[in-house]
């Protein structure tokens, strides 16, 4: 159950505290540090007092508060700045160096260890070396100096300008790359460049030892001249490297490091490492008297390639002619706090479009990275207007627009405006409103800082008006855009207000329906938080309390009923007839509801977990939906229905990765399979039948699937529901009978407002399903899904996979996929990597769009 806004702000108040008795700490320990800021403080403040004096002065006092407002808007607007679009501020991208800093550094200074013992080896001072070097660390090392050197002569290429501590690491590496270039080895009186030699013994089968390799095949006498001076500046290098790793001593130093740009890590040397790496091209895309950093990735170029000093990498602005039309190319929007430069290393999107046949367009927004200006939703999608302009005025006409997160901004932007071009649209784990997803992230307070700071983004009405094919990958248990603000829900949303009311499932008991789940997750919780001793954990601030205690009320002692002995008779208080049990009275007789509801708990949660755990609307629990939002349950319901309508449910795994347990037919299990794991299986047969299914497969029929599935769902849940509900009430009914309580009468009336809610749906989904297979209900009838048909099958009955027996037994509402689009779900997190088969899911959408290497030939240049 979520904390309630009283219980967040009791908790920031806490972390406020506690923040500030450590700051108080360090003034009592650090006088000077206290002489200093106190002074700091009264000066400030006097400041802005004589600013205010002079400036009512000068405006007169009206005019001054005006002015007040004003700045403190402007104040807000930098305030909301920071908070969405943390990525055009300094220090997180000081934060993101770092964080490259420290493992970069580490990487270096492991390889380079193996290159310092093989010098020190050949120098006859290997004995010294704490770390025993071998012939494969020391290629390693070799390729580190190399791959730096490259690196520093496309940042140096491309105007970069370096810090006192680069320009001394540069000098350093192109010395030992010099000496490494040079260096021979003699071997059977012949001389063999040192790389050479490397790779040739490491290529072999047999290893041969570092210092046996020295001793028979020496450096050649220049060589070993030069390599003293090489093994002082490997030395020099490792130091700077280790000292990379450490934090330094002291406040000052600490954040003189952080602000300054590192030796390593930098975005420009991440930007020079996605150039070499993958052959790319840089180009400055103007737009509104700003430019914005971009690069473009050929998906026919040569990986690896070191870019040569003519690349147009080197030139501001390129000019036309040097980008020809290379076939389909994917826009990639950043997510938020991202920029396109890290993609060198997290290059999991890179690596999967350039296999799908298409090349990449990457950029930073205005005010990311060395992009100009500053961002705002508005200047996000002038970005991606100007990109697409850019590739227009070069000759592409078959691109797709992927936006991750933030950028999905830009991305539903850029596809409506651009219908000529883009063909595809991927909407990746974003939001429908900006102020939405501030709502149910943060609280109501957030959506209205953005709206007084005049901050809007609305992706839903560019994404439905959007003509392209398009896609959206949505984990339903996103922790960072709730599923309340996803865009996934506001399409789904939006669908079925379009659909006839005959066709759309209405419940007038919403509000009944979200009030009972939000008493049983209290109810629940009281009893959980109390061990097995009865003691209740404290609650909203109370005192811990034993459960024997009594309470305010008539005690009954209730020894008449318990044998003599028995731990179970205590003192238990009765608290007052109310006239309407609810939560919060729940809360207030804690003690009693457990002791009351302690013979009855274990099959009410039973009932209640399985109904909340089982039944799914586009994988995402009920439990989970209602769980989060208990002073938006209703609309939250809402949500879910929608979802569960428009994209249906999909069978949820377990912690052991295992799928919940439902009769299903060999087809289905593969098709669950490839969901998961992609064309790769355990065996080779395996893949052979995943790859089978992956070639028959299409978007309409896994969608289908996954609708028919939820009807197929509704019915199983509601009827063990049904089962688990006759149970208790006749383990309630004699409670209520000898009418001890109004407690068990609430919690039955809960239960038929729960099992009222189930069979609501259920008849409704067993009316508009077309297919005509009768109850759902009854597994072993020859009509309903029985253990040899699966909701597959119910799509395929009397169709023989024929294509028009597929589209009649379409289920209902009959969606407009050009309109609303496809759902692939994901399980992988806000920021995760898409696991294999989310990756083919993927795939399989861009083969129905004829994207990348599935267009035909004559558009696939």
């Amino acid at each position: 159950m979520s904390a309630s806004p009283v219980s967040r702000l009791v908790a920031t108040a806490q972390l406020v505290r506690t923040g500030c008795r450590k700051c108080c700490s360090c003034l009592q320990g650090s006088p000077v540090l206290c002489l200093i800021i106190t002074p700091l403080v009264v000066l400030i403040f006097i400041l802005i007092a004589v600013f205010n004096v002079c400036l009512a002065r000068l405006l007169t006092a009206p005019g001054a508060v005006l002015f007040n407002v004003l700045l403190l808007w402007l104040v807000l607007r930098l305030v909301v700045r920071v908070l969405v679009f943390p990525g055009s501020i300094l220090l997180w991208r000081r934060n993101t160096e770092a964080s490259y800093r420290a493992e970069m550094a580490k990487q270096f200074a492991s390889h380079l260890e193996h290159l310092r013992g093989f010098v020190a080896e050949a120098l006859g001072k290997g004995q010294g070396v704490a770390t025993p070097a071998t012939l494969e660390g020391t290629l390693l090392g070799l390729m580190v100096v190399e791959g730096l050197a490259r690196n520093f002569r496309v940042q140096q290429r491309d105007q970069v300008k370096f810090t006192t501590e680069q320009v001394q690491l540069r000098g350093l590496v192109q010395a030992v790359e010099v000496w490494l270039s040079q260096a021979k080895v003699l071997d059977r009186r012949a001389e063999i460049p040192l790389n050479d030699w490397l790779q040739r013994h490491v290529q072999n089968v047999v290893k041969v030892p570092l210092r046996y390799a020295v001793n028979s095949t020496p450096l050649v006498s220049e060589a070993k001249a030069e390599a003293e001076g090489t093994l002082q500046r490997l030395e020099q290098l490792l130091h700077i490297f280790y000292d990379l790793q450490r934090s330094p001593d002291g406040l000052c130093a600490s954040t003189r490091r952080f602000l300054r740009t590192p030796v390593v890590g930098s975005l420009n040397q991440l930007r020079a490492e996605l150039l070499l790496r993958y052959s790319a091209q840089h180009y400055w895309v103007r737009t509104g008297g700003r430019k914005i950093d971009a690069v473009f990735i050929s998906a026919k170029g040569d990986r690896g390639e070191a870019l040569t000093e003519e690349s147009p990498d080197a030139k501001e602005d390129a000019p036309l002619k040097d980008l020809e039309p290379r076939g389909h190319v994917v826009v990639w929007c950043n997510p938020n706090a991202a920029y396109y430069e890290t993609m060198a290393y997290e290059s999991h999107w890179l690596d999967f479009y350039l296999s799908q046949g298409c090349s990449i367009f990457v950029f930073n927004y205005s005010g990311f990275g060395r992009s100009q200006g500053h961002p705002s939703p508005g200047r996000l999608s002038a970005d991606g207007d100007a990109v697409v302009d850019f590739l227009r005025r070069r000759g592409f006409t078959q691109v797709a627009v992927h936006g991750r997160s933030i950028g999905g901004i830009a991305a539903c932007r850029i596809a409506r405006k651009n219908p000529d071009i883009v063909k595809v649209l991927v909407a990746d784990r974003t939001f429908s409103t900006l102020a939405k997803a501030a709502k149910y992230t943060f609280g109501d307070w957030a959506a209205k800082g953005l709206s007084l700071s005049a901050t809007w983004a609305d992706n839903v009405s560019n994404y439905v008006n959007t003509k392209c094919y398009k896609v959206m990958l949505c984990d339903p248990k996103d922790a960072t855009i709730p599923d309340l603000a996803a865009l996934r829900t506001a399409v789904a949303q939006k669908v079925l207000e379009q659909v006839p009311s005959s066709e759309r499932f209405s419940y007038e008991g919403l509000d009944r329906m979200a009030e009972a789940w939000t008493f049983f997750e209290v109810l629940l919780s009281i009893c959980d938080a109390c061990d097995g001793g009865c003691v209740c954990q404290p609650r909203f601030g109370e005192s811990k309390r034993s459960a024997r205690q009594p309470v305010v009320g008539k005690p009954v002692v209730e020894t008449e009923t318990a044998e003599a002995g028995d731990e179970d008779s205590r003192l238990v208080a009765r608290p007052p007839t109310p006239a309407k049990v609810t939560v919060q009275w729940l809360q207030e007789h804690s003690d009693f509801v457990h002791f009351t509801m302690s013979p009855h708990i274990d099959l009410l949660r039973q009932a209640v977990d399985s109904l909340g755990s089982r039944f799914n609307a586009s994988g995402l629990p009920l439990d989970e939906a209602l769980g989060g939002h208990q002073e938006d349950a209703a609309e939250a319901l809402q949500c879910f229905l929608c979802n569960l309508q428009v994209w249906g449910s999909l069978a949820l795994r377990g912690a052991s990765g295992e799928f919940s347990p439902m009769p299903r037919t060999a087809v289905d299990d593969d098709l669950e399979l490839f969901l998961a794991r992609g064309l790769s299986g355990t065996t080779a047969s395996m893949s052979a039948r995943l790859a089978k299914v992956a070639e028959q497969l299409t978007p309409s029929r896994m969608s289908d699937y996954h609708r028919q599935l939820a009807r197929v769902g509704v019915a199983r849940v509601r009827r063990d529901f049904r089962q688990q509900l006759s149970a208790l009430q006749r383990s309630l009914d004699a409670s209520v009978a000898q009418g001890d309580c109004p407690l068990s009468a609430a919690v039955l009336t809960h239960l038929r407002e729960v099992e009222k809610f189930m069979t609501a749906i259920y008849r409704f989904f067993k009316c508009v399903d077309i297919s005509g297979q009768g109850d759902l209900e009854r597994p072993d009838s020859g009509e309903g899904v029985g253990p040899n048909r699966s909701p597959t099958a119910l799509m395929e009955v009397g169709s023989d996979d024929s294509e028009e027996g597929a589209r009649a037994h379409v289920p209902k509402p009959s969606i407009d996929r050009s309109w609303a689009g496809y759902v692939a779900c994901l399980n992988c997190g806000h920021n995760g990597v898409l696991s294999e088969g989310e990756a083919q899911h993927l795939a399989l959408h861009l083969r129905t769009a004829q994207f990348g290497k599935y267009a035909p030939s004559e558009d696939h240049v």
